[in-house]
């Protein structure tokens, strides 16, 4: 889930005093190095589409999955650790990862109380939210509580109420329609 496609990115030379790559990551070691020099460089995504980016069952995300999620974590608690200190539990900032990664699986399996963890969770992403000022991340957590709530029947209703009483329309509209859309993206292959 890096946002940013390392096959189209461009840097200054002047940004790397040392080789750029971490070598104790055999994979997402593009990931640590955007994770390391973010904070002291500018970074952007531009609109146009620079590659053409071919998905198939024998490339290294394919293979290594397991291993790309587990050094993904490792990276995100190394940057949380020194971008945040500690404002956060790390066990709670783990499941929060794991919210954001799509990891239902590990969330079930690590969850004991739902209603607790999803009100956890919100709290810390009003935390986090309060630190970093950045309003994309309302509808990025948005979306993802509503991905969620497709995985857990029993809790749907609570998960609406939490959405309602803690977010703006506006965004709950618009993160609903992104789904949507990008459902329909996957079904008719657009």
């Amino acid at each position: 889930y890096n946002p940013m496609i390392h096959s189209t990115l461009f840097f200054k030379k002047v940004i790397f005093n040392e080789p750029p790559y971490n070598q104790k990551f055999y994979t997402s070691q593009d990931y640590d190095m955007y994770c390391r020099i973010i904070n002291s460089h500018r970074f952007a995504n531009i609109k146009s589409p620079l590659v053409k980016y071919r998905f198939h069952n024998q490339s290294i995300s394919s293979i290594k999955e397991k291993l790309q999620k587990k050094n993904s974590l490792i990276i995100q608690e190394q940057y949380y650790k020194k971008k945040f200190g500690n404002l956060f539990p790390v066990e709670k900032f783990k499941l929060f990862n794991n919210l954001f990664m799509s990891d239902y699986q590990k969330i079930i399996q690590n969850v004991c109380n739902f209603k607790s963890f999803l009100i956890d969770m919100h709290s810390l992403f009003d935390d986090l939210n309060k630190k970093i000022k950045n309003k994309k991340l309302e509808y990025f957590f948005l979306e993802k509580l509503l991905i969620f709530s497709l995985h857990s029947k029993e809790y749907r209703l609570f998960i609406l109420s939490l959405i309602l009483k803690h977010f703006r329309i506006k965004v709950f509209i618009f993160s609903i329609f992104n789904i949507c859309l990008r459902k329909a993206k996957i079904k008719f292959k657009l």
